[in-house]
């Protein structure tokens, strides 16, 4: 009898601890990351009353007798069931897919959690919501890399976190530049690049067609060192400038260096001669005293400031008979007198004197040599040979450019109704910037007889397919025996261009027509080079280019309209982080102002090769045992670790339906229990009823 009343006993005990695990399910239905637990039973020992024996030979064998002593929990285990995820849109809360834990450590233990709500605290530790930092590996700040063979380590961002610039080091062109352009026809793209510092520069491409399947490449850049207006006769003038060459089937075929010197025009239109204060300075010897030739030279100093010197020759003392008379010359600007240098038989060395380098009022040093061949005294007539235009470098020496479109314009007398000619224009403006004019010889009237040479001509001049000047131009129009002048023309910004200074006269005789093209003449350098301006210690920078892009393909030159796109390049400014995103595995990827991405960091995460074996800690967090094995850490993701997800929390896995079917078979094992004591009671009641 007391058997029953102890075995009922253990009933009603592990009943009861079943209870508990129900109710700590129940009580944590809303906990976040909360793993439910079963409780397990099994069956005590048993009081062997009579053991079992074997068969033999007249008798069968005869089972054990036993009565069982009651029940005792076999186990508890911890149910790591797969469960909802609960959408908050936070970024910094995470759940895991399928198997995992996150690592969090309070400086000297860790402990391991599915609950994801973590968040960044005021010095940017990655956290829980009692302080225990996330663990992880830290990205290099530079190159972003993440090592996750080192150690694990407390997740850190600043919020303060700045990028480093990159320096833009390629730039790859592509798109279509139409096939059927005309000449002289362009399309522009633009895109900015990045120094050193970080700085802004806008890298600025003009495509014009200049030939068949060649097209110009003039590449502008902002913010540089560059001379104002800039040198003729280099590779580098606002910006670079390319000659883009594609195969007869349109495809890209090479780049290369413009190394055909351009013609420079000045701040009103008139083009730079390769010698504008041309012949020789001659002086009178048989003049008589007092007698004066004067004259100006005009001069754009190498800041792009138009100057006027003013030259006066004056005889000092008149001829005597002998062709001897004494003469001065006297530099001025602005009035003010810059240097008087005397001239005899007796000072010229033959074949003569060089003009004399002045100092003008500002400075600035002007080599009047390279205007003239000599100064001489003579028995001719006294002349200056002074042109009105030249321009000086930053040394003082003239600059001398070479003309692209030189020798007459001839049309052909005999020429064809409707039939053409086209050529291209190509110069400096004063700004610095390349520019192009397109040039088409159309006949309007076709030779009467094929030989009466009354053909009618037509020359127009575009700028980008705008028509920005044209002239007729027939036998009898033009003038004999030199031609006409061409026009002077005004471009889409007002810049006048004089033509003439371009070419002899335009004719029209029975040669072929020649609209003399420009020949092209390339190098193999295809780099783009600049000096920022904003630096203390500007230091030029070389880009490398490249007409294919791996991912948009070529620089192509098919049929069709143009598509050019913004190029691409490599470099960014600096960075302020703006946002923090965490991807499938874990990496923490920060946004920067710059429109730039660069990892931060990546959260570790841990299985182990019996998870149920690990211990409750608290706050849904659980530690190591002996029996649950050491934690396997890695990326998310690998090695059957889940893959992340943020902006969800994991809901905790408690199912009410069966905890309270499960409470409810509870409740009617403790009551069966209970009966047992009390049945057994009444038995023993009865017992002692006996006696009376």
């Amino acid at each position: 009898m007391m058997r029953s009343l102890y075995t009922g006993v253990s009933g009603l005990t592990n009943h009861q601890t079943r209870m508990d695990v129900l109710s700590n399910n129940i009580a944590n239905v809303n906990t976040i990351g909360f793993k439910s637990s079963r409780t397990v039973f099994q069956d005590s020992l048993s009081q062997t009353m009579q053991g079992a024996t074997a068969p033999r030979a007249n008798v069968g064998g005869v089972n054990a007798k036993q009565i069982g002593l009651g029940v005792k929990t076999a186990s508890i285990d911890i149910l790591f069931t797969k469960t909802s995820f609960q959408t908050t849109n936070v970024n910094t809360d995470l759940a895991i897919n399928n198997n995992g834990f996150f690592i969090v450590n309070n400086g000297g233990q860790s402990y391991y959690t599915r609950a994801g709500n973590f968040y960044f605290d005021a010095e940017g530790n990655f956290v829980t919501n009692e302080g225990l930092h996330v663990m992880g590996w830290t990205a290099d700040k530079t190159t972003g890399a993440i090592n996750t063979a080192a150690p694990i380590e407390a997740l850190k961002i600043s919020i303060t976190s700045t990028m480093e610039p990159k320096i833009t080091k390629e730039v790859s062109f592509f798109g279509n530049l139409m096939a059927d352009a005309a000449l002289g026809e362009s399309k522009s793209s633009t895109k900015d690049i990045y120094d050193a510092e970080g700085y802004a520069h806008r890298l600025s491409t003009m495509y014009t067609k200049i030939g068949d399947n060649q097209w110009l490449a003039y590449t502008s850049i902002t913010g540089v060192n560059k001379p104002n207006p800039p040198a003729p006769n280099t590779d580098y003038i606002d910006g670079n400038v390319k000659v883009v060459s594609f195969d007869p089937s349109g495809k890209f075929q090479n780049v290369e260096d413009l190394t055909t010197a351009l013609s420079n025009l000045d701040n009103v239109g008139n083009f730079f001669s390769s010698s504008p204060f041309s012949g020789h300075v001659n002086l009178n010897a048989q003049a008589a005293a007092g007698e004066t030739i004067a004259g100006t030279i005009s001069l754009i100093d190498d800041s792009g400031t138009a100057r006027t010197v003013n030259v006066t020759a004056t005889c000092t003392t008149g001829d005597t008979g002998a062709g001897d008379a004494e003469w001065q010359i006297a530099f001025s600007e602005g009035g003010t007198p810059l240097l008087t240098v005397p001239y005899t038989l007796a000072s010229i060395v033959p074949p003569g004197d060089d003009l004399p380098a002045l100092t003008l009022v500002d400075g600035k040093t002007v080599n009047l040599s390279a205007l003239t061949q000599k100064v001489t005294l003579t028995a001719n007539p006294s002349n200056l040979n002074i042109q009105s235009s030249a321009k000086i470098d930053a040394s003082g020496n003239f600059v001398s450019a070479s003309y692209p479109f030189t020798g007459n314009v001839n049309l052909n007398a005999n020429g064809v109704l409707g039939q053409t000619d086209e050529s291209v224009i190509l110069f400096t403006d004063y700004n610095g910037a390349v520019r192009a004019i397109g040039v088409k010889a159309t006949c309007t009237k076709g030779d009467t007889t094929g030989s009466a040479g009354d053909a009618e001509w037509r020359l127009e001049f575009s700028e980008n397919g705008q028509v920005v000047g044209s002239g007729s131009y027939s036998a009898t129009s033009v003038a004999a025996p030199g031609g006409n002048n061409l026009p002077t023309v005004t471009l889409s910004d007002g810049t006048a261009v004089n033509l003439n200074g371009l070419t002899e006269k335009v004719t029209v005789n029975a040669a072929a027509t020649a609209l003399n093209t420009q020949a092209v003449t390339t190098g193999g350098n295809t780099a783009l080079s600049y000096t920022p301006d904003n630096t203390v210690n500007p230091m030029p920078h070389t880009i490398n280019v490249s007409y294919t892009n791996p991912t948009y393909g070529a620089l192509t030159q098919y049929a069709g309209g143009f598509n050019v796109g913004d190029p691409y390049q490599d470099g960014y400014g600096a960075g302020d982080l703006t946002d923090k995103t965490i991807n499938a595995a874990g990496v923490i990827v920060g946004t920067y102002s710059n429109g730039q991405q660069l990892n931060l960091g990546q959260i570790a995460t841990c299985i182990f090769n019996n998870q149920q074996g690990l211990e409750r800690a608290g706050s849904t967090l659980f530690t190591k045992s002996n029996n649950s094995g050491d934690p396997i850490i890695g990326e998310a993701g690998t090695g059957g670790r889940g893959t992340l997800q943020a902006g969800v929390l994991e809901m905790a896995n408690v199912d009410l339906a069966e905890e309270f079917t499960n409470m409810i078979v509870t409740q009617r094992g403790y009551q069966s229990n209970s009966r047992i004591i009390t049945t057994s009671d009444e038995m023993l009641q009865e017992l002692m009823n006996l006696k009376r």
